[in-house]
């Protein structure tokens, strides 16, 4: 912005933009978007794996044109990506006590969830609308597969607090090649984990089935 207009940088050029007379339906970009219309997952590194999904129906953008591979995944979102990936049956509703919380789309996703043990109450929450942490997805993921022969080793030094049962949902999915570290030394087990990543986690994961 230089005081006389407005645009945007897109790649290697720029789209300029009267400020008095926006045309909200206009979009230089139509034509430069990946073939589902994302325009923000083409030079992702998870792009393979999200296009994957998508075409299978399992996940969604959050608008028509952007898929936000960078944002955070919640509880309840994973839920609904797990139901729709896996078959886990029909399931008894469960009551638990922020069932209130959890979005209408999402209910019955978390109830199978919760219902199949992929997926703990903490306390009697479930604590949907909380970032899911890189240990909640590798334990869950754990529990959808069986368990692996022989266990390859790993350094990570920043998992002595988590449980016995993470420990050795994080054997699992690591000896499967699902979720690695962050380097060799460092899992960061407590850090959110994103949409892209999610991604790449369930379709590796579907691989092995």
């Amino acid at each position: 912005e230089n005081g006389e207009g407005l645009g945007w940088a897109a790649r290697n050029w720029l789209v300029e933009i009267d400020n008095q007379e926006v045309d909200e339906s206009y979009n230089e970009l139509d034509g430069n978007t990946n073939e589902m219309g994302f325009t923000d997952i083409d030079n992702h590194w998870a792009s393979s794996f999200i296009l994957e999904l998508y075409e299978e129906g399992i996940i969604k953008g959050k608008t028509e044109t952007t898929f936000a591979p960078q944002d955070n995944i919640t509880r309840q979102e994973f839920a609904v990506l797990l139901s729709r990936s896996f078959d886990f049956g029909d399931a008894s509703a469960r009551s638990f006590s922020d069932k209130i919380m959890v979005q209408p789309y999402a209910v019955t996703a978390v109830e199978k969830v919760i219902y199949f043990d992929i997926m703990q109450l903490e306390e009697d929450r479930f604590n949907p609308e909380r970032p899911l942490t890189r240990i909640e997805a590798a334990t869950a993921i754990s529990r959808v597969l069986a368990y692996p022969e022989e266990i390859k080793a790993f350094e990570f030094e920043d998992v002595q607090d988590i449980s016995m049962e993470e420990l050795k949902g994080l054997a699992s999915v690591f000896t499967y090649g699902i979720i690695s570290g962050r380097d060799v030394k460092t899992f960061d087990p407590y850090s959110s984990i994103t949409r892209g990543e999610i991604s790449k986690i369930l379709t590796v994961t579907r691989s092995h089935l």
